[in-house]
């Protein structure tokens, strides 16, 4: 009788410890969901607040741009981060694929002022390797605010076309800048700010045309910067 009492009081043990396990199992499923629901409100609201942040921050930034280009009389113009590398105050490279190519003179709250050396080219400058984005670019806009045009920068991009200006903002335009952009076929305009021109900036330009006035700013002038652009007619600003 005893072995049977036993098992029975071992069954109703296991029954109640069943029992109870099930209950503790639907309890920590409830809290789980419960809490789910919980974590998930929070979350939303955290990512709201982080969207009312990044709302502000622009708004403060587009405040700061406004009194910058009221200021120095600049316009802004905005790059989009992911299609550049900056380094400093240079753009080094660019990631898209646009065929008329703006360069900024702001990206994400950078102020632009340079474009690097070899900008467009795949290692050495002498190598007028091109990289293949640049290839697609056909016109070329520089935005005021920029005041080098690094060494190399559009060597051999004989795909752009049109005219160029190099706005007022520029000092100084390196060496082989422009060189064989056999392409552009418009007029040149240089400002009045830029004081060095250096050698073969435009050198094989050959399809520039009109009438160039270089100004008397430029104190330093290289070698063969004009050399095989057969359709300019050039001169210098003696006007001061």
């Amino acid at each position: 009788m005893k072995k049977n009492e036993n098992k029975g009081i071992t069954l109703i043990a296991l029954i109640i410890t069943v029992i109870v396990l099930l209950i503790l199992a639907g309890t920590t499923v409830s809290i789980s969901i419960n809490g789910g629901d919980i974590f998930g409100r929070a979350t939303t609201a955290k990512e709201a607040w982080n969207e009312k942040v990044v709302e502000e921050e622009n708004e403060v930034n587009n405040l700061l741009n406004i009194l910058e280009e009221a200021s120095t009389g600049i316009k802004i113009v905005n790059g989009n981060p992911s299609e550049w590398v900056v380094e400093g105050n240079t753009v080094v490279e660019y990631l898209g694929s646009a065929t008329h190519l703006v360069i900024p003179n702001m990206i994400d709250n950078t102020k632009i002022t340079a474009i690097g050396n070899g900008f467009s080219q795949e290692g050495q400058v002498s190598t007028a390797n091109i990289k293949e984005n640049m290839l697609n670019i056909q016109t070329l806009e520089i935005s005021n605010g920029i005041e080098t045009i690094g060494a190399g920068a559009f060597f051999s991009c004989t795909g752009l076309t049109g005219g160029l200006t190099i706005p007022n903002s520029v000092t100084t335009i390196g060496q082989a800048a422009f060189q064989g952009c056999t392409g552009l076929n418009g007029s040149l305009t240089i400002s009045n700010n830029v004081t060095t021109i250096d050698s073969a900036a435009f050198l094989g330009c050959s399809g520039l045309t009109g009438n160039l006035i270089i100004p008397n700013s430029v104190t330093t002038i290289g070698q063969a910067v004009f050399s095989r652009v057969f359709r300019i007619y050039g001169r210098f600003d003696n006007s001061k």
